[in-house]
């Protein structure tokens, strides 16, 4: 009785059932009954390369089979399904020869591999295996390659999109209903300031879902996803940038600035500390000017100049009047144009438009459509008008701000972090804490508010 191993492979799994290696095994079951063989156990690798060098369970579970001398014989719908690697063929070919293991496949029939025409003529299967492989990943990267100078998605789905299919193949990618505005939420508080572990602080608070398996937010994760050219409708290919096919999630001049904050070497990459009191650095001492941070007095915590003790306000009431007013402010707006002069808004959408043109006309010369000196003469032109531009719209609108705007502000206010809050009393008001009163009763009259 010859006892037999059946082993099956498939390097893509696209249709995700594993009927691949299902159907290898069903010709080789039939195999080893025409051949009057037992098969005594059945290994499979699913979806893996024989080329990609990644271990193959299945594989090296079958060798350790051999081995140890309890099969006589190995089942194989192809040569190629056992190796496409030189190397790995030799290391086969040894053991075979040493255990006088008999290798017989449903496509190319026997493979004797005890003897010197058995072994040649595995050989010459593996080579034209690898020819076979070489030239399908020739013809792979110049796919890649033209894919991605005409915009084609590539990759798996990013965090934000989701895939549309026509049967097993992903055709587009669009926004995704429930986390591309997570990536816009990010994106909007990184440029407000924000710091990346506060903000995966916060969204693993509220339970926002993740990029990967993990239920917490990273800021390493999320640099490396914020910093991508995908979010902005691009594709990098080698080092050169090209439109992409799909909707982008923020806009390609937002993206510069987000990579240019987070690629800065000055920011901080340590945790930190995160603030916990609204207005600690922030309000000033209306006596010295000094700016107040939150101190113990008299068993409570107060807003207190560190240096004179000038004043001293306990914490809950200031900051209670603070969140009041900023809620009463947003509440009473409807959008930016309340906020800002219509001259800065328009200043800022001529510097993007400004930009984007001159953008276009970069790649036309990397292209070949323009030559150097005509792309030298127009930027001559543009640029004197985009610096002019942005010096008009000096006025940058914190996006926090805008998220607060209307009739939701109060819920929008309570959903925010510390560190958000801060950001928008900083944007809006400044806070003065002055002297005067006596007794514990609260005064809202010696907390001064300026909107800015």
């Amino acid at each position: 009785m010859t006892r037999a191993v059946v082993y099956t492979r498939i390097s893509a799994d696209r249709e995700g059932a594993g009927l691949g290696v299902e159907r290898q095994r069903q010709d080789c079951e039939a195999l080893a009954e025409m051949l009057g063989w037992t098969i005594v156990e059945t290994f499979a690798d699913n979806d893996i390369s024989a080329y990609s060098g990644k271990p193959r369970p299945g594989y090296l579970a079958m060798l350790d089979t051999l081995e140890a001398g309890n099969a006589d014989a190995v089942l194989a719908w192809h040569a190629d399904r056992l190796h496409r690697s030189p190397a790995e063929l030799e290391g086969f070919i040894d053991l075979c020869d040493r255990k006088g293991v008999v290798v017989r496949t449903v496509q190319a029939g026997e493979i004797d591999l005890s003897t010197p025409s058995g072994k040649m003529t595995a050989r010459i299967v593996g080579a034209v295996a690898r020819h076979e492989i070489d030239h399908a990943r020739q013809r792979m990267v110049a796919a890649h390659a033209q894919s991605a100078k005409n915009g084609g998605a590539h990759g798996r789905v990013p965090y934000g999109y989701r895939a549309v299919r026509e049967g097993a193949k992903v055709i587009a990618r669009v926004p995704d209903e429930e986390t591309a505005p997570v990536v816009r939420e990010i994106a909007r508080r990184v440029m407000a300031g924000e710091s990346l572990y506060s903000i995966a602080a916060d969204l693993t608070e509220r339970k926002i879902s993740t990029p990967g398996s993990s239920e917490a937010w990273r800021a390493s994760i999320m640099k490396q996803m914020m910093v991508r050219p995908t979010y902005a409708g691009m594709r990098s290919h080698h080092g050169v940038v090209t439109q992409g096919s799909w909707e982008p999630l923020i806009s390609p001049e937002d993206h510069a600035v987000i990579v240019s904050l987070l690629n800065d070497p000055k920011r901080k990459t340590h945790r930190g500390v995160e603030p916990k009191y609204l207005l600690s650095g922030i309000a000033k001492c209306g006596v010295c000017g000094d700016p107040v941070w939150r101190l113990k007095s008299n068993g409570h915590s107060a807003y207190a100049c560190a240096k004179n003790r000038c004043v001293s306000r306990r914490v809950e009431p200031v900051d209670r009047l603070i969140e009041a007013a900023v809620i009463s402010k947003c509440e009473s707006m409807s959008g930016v144009e309340d906020l800002v002069d219509a001259s800065v808004l328009d200043a800022t959408q001529e510097a993007r438009r400004l930009r984007a043109q001159l953008d276009s006309f970069v790649d036309r010369a990397a292209e070949g459509e323009l030559t150097a000196a005509s792309l030298s003469r127009i930027e001559a032109r543009l640029l004197p008008q985009i610096r002019e531009a942005e010096q008009r719209a000096k006025s940058v609108l914190n996006p926090l701000v805008t998220d607060l705007l209307g009739s939701n502000a109060r819920s929008r206010w309570e959903a925010m972090s510390v560190t958000s809050r801060r950001h928008v009393v900083r944007s809006l008001m400044s806070v003065t804490i002055n002297r005067g009163g006596r007794g514990r009763a609260f005064r809202p009259e010696f907390v001064r508010v300026e909107w800015l």
